[in-house]
């Protein structure tokens, strides 16, 4: 191997004038070869009819790629797609074709390959040649490898005792942009490798411990609210936990969490249902994937039962049948109480636990408004739902009186008292009492059965009906997305008048009055 200053050496061949162009070709790169490698270039011989040369590109330095390199450089290289790749000349290549060949032949010389054109059938026709690179070394233990199969760049390592394959990206094409380079195929490979080096105690993890620290995180550090974390641990406990019982999280597949699915499915229980306990299992190992103790998260990678279509009907109150269930109300000592408390609901919006955790100081007679602050759930008392369930509501003269009379009512008239609480202990109204006194209260009054949350779609809808912008509505009602303020829609006044325009076109001519907000019923149910 020849060093230094003669580190690229021209050797002359038969036909005239060709080195002189080779040399040219290869003068820039001759200051920075150095002691890596060696050049020559000869030419003898005549050119031979069906004579084929195979140019081979041998990797030394994996970080570099011959793919990337040959980009745009000849026309007659095409990208290599295994650890050698050739280019065959179906005749003896032209002057200017070695030229070219001497120039790329340098560069892939400072890329750390070593370059080799040979002329086949024994007769010397042309070399291109380089000894090994100072830097050629075998890929050193634990830095994985690469291979391609159907055009496109795949990497395998070991982890713990077991290989983990992934496909790295397209090959990228010659004059293209699209795909990866190697270069680019080896830098994401180390960064797969980063993200899947676990720890070896992570191997004994199983699914529920994982589970068990997850939700003591996000009671701890998230402070996500008492409520949520009560159903999460229910949740892992009545479900995810017993059914994967002590496997080992890092190697739970996409097909065990199919499984999982078409059991719950088998076991009767709605989609709803199955998706929040997807839900939770997602961001368990998510939370798993953020400390290395798994390779990847099966619940991203796993179909989901396709969500039923949503009742379009909202069960709600209609005007009379609200003064129905408020004369309804006992008449025993939370009678009172109780019809306060669904006026308020009905012409509010306020959510249960909002009206449970409601005080004196939230009223503002003054200003006819009710500001929601806090809410009162599963005996802890918790923000509102959402950043936009702090609100303020206005009031309705009516409600407003009625409330001014409970205050004088009530025993506890502090501004920190609660306004719907026991009358005799001030402490919160029971909310599954409440529902319980509620029920009964539309059997007496004759009424079909609905829900304490459904006086809040009486609040919804007859507040549309009335004209109310869904947007400002959407604010009343401490809605964080507008398409849940939506369902409201059908109920308001037609801004196009559609009902005239349908008179004038089928209708006997007799005037068609457009509020609706007056005599509006609603749908019943069958």
């Amino acid at each position: 191997m020849l060093t230094g200053k003669n580190a690229v050496e021209l050797v002359r061949g038969h036909r005239p004038g060709e080195p002189e162009s080779c040399r040219a070709a290869a003068a820039p790169f001759a200051g920075r070869l150095g002691a890596s490698g060696v050049v020559i270039l000869g030419a003898g011989g005549e050119r031979v009819g069906s004579a084929r040369l195979t140019l081979r590109l041998v990797e030394v330095v994996p970080s570099v790629s011959g793919l990337e390199l040959a980009d745009g450089n000849h026309s007659l290289l095409r990208p290599l797609g295994s650890r050698f790749g050739q280019t065959d000349f179906v005749s003896t290549p032209t002057a200017r074709e070695r030229v070219q060949l001497c120039a790329d032949a340098c560069r892939w010389v400072l890329s750390g390959y070593q370059v080799a054109v040979t002329r086949q059938r024994g007769e010397f026709l042309s070399v291109l040649a380089t000894g090994l690179m100072a830097t050629s070394r075998k890929r050193s233990y634990g830095s994985g490898s690469i291979f391609v199969r159907s055009g496109a760049f795949y990497g395998k390592w070991w982890v713990n005792g077991r290989q983990v394959k992934r496909k790295l990206g397209p090959c990228r094409a010659p004059g293209t942009r699209i795909g990866l380079t190697r270069s680019q195929a080896e830098t994401r490979l180390r960064e797969l490798m980063a993200e899947t080096l676990l720890p070896v105690s992570a191997e004994r993890l199983t699914f529920e411990e994982v589970g068990r620290r997850y939700v003591r995180h996000l009671d701890e550090v998230m402070q996500r609210k008492p409520s949520t974390i009560q159903d999460y641990r229910i949740i892992l406990g009545r479900h995810l936990g017993p059914y994967f019982g002590s496997m080992q999280i890092g190697k739970l597949a996409p097909s065990d969490i199919a499984a999982y699915i078409a059991a719950k499915r088998r076991a009767g229980l709605a989609i709803k249902t199955i998706t929040n306990h997807l839900n939770l299992a997602h961001g368990v190992f998510a939370f798993a994937l953020r400390r290395g103790w798994v390779v990847r998260n099966p619940v991203a990678m796993t179909d989901r039962p396709p969500t039923p279509p949503t009742d379009p009907d909202i069960r709600f109150l209609d005007r009379e049948e609200l003064e129905a269930l408020l004369r309804a109300a006992a008449d025993d000592l939370l009678g009172p109480t109780d019809r306060v408390l669904w006026l308020t609901a009905a012409t509010t919006g306020l959510r249960q636990g909002e009206l449970a955790g409601l005080r004196w100081r939230d009223v503002d007679w003054t200003a006819r408004l009710v500001r929601v602050r806090r809410s009162y759930s599963r005996g802890q008392w918790t923000t509102p739902k959402s950043r936009r369930a702090s609100r303020a509501v206005p009031m309705a003269d009516r409600v407003a009186a009625e409330l001014e009379r409970h205050f004088g009512r009530s025993a506890y008239t502090h501004d920190d008292d609660l306004v719907f609480c026991h009358p005799e202990t001030g402490r919160p109204y029971d909310a599954s009492k409440s529902r319980v006194r509620f029920e009964a209260a539309l059997k007496r009054a004759g009424l079909r059965a609905l829900r304490f949350h459904d006086l809040r779609h009486t609040y919804g809808t007859l507040m549309a009906a009335a004209g109310t912008p869904l947007r400002t509505l959407q604010g009343w009602l401490g809605h964080r997305d507008y398409k849940t303020t939506e369902i409201y829609a059908d109920f308001a006044p037609d801004p196009t008048q559609g009902a005239i325009w349908a008179q004038r076109a089928f209708g006997d001519g007799s005037q068609v009055t457009s509020n609706a907000a007056d005599r509006f019923a609603g749908p019943r149910d069958p």
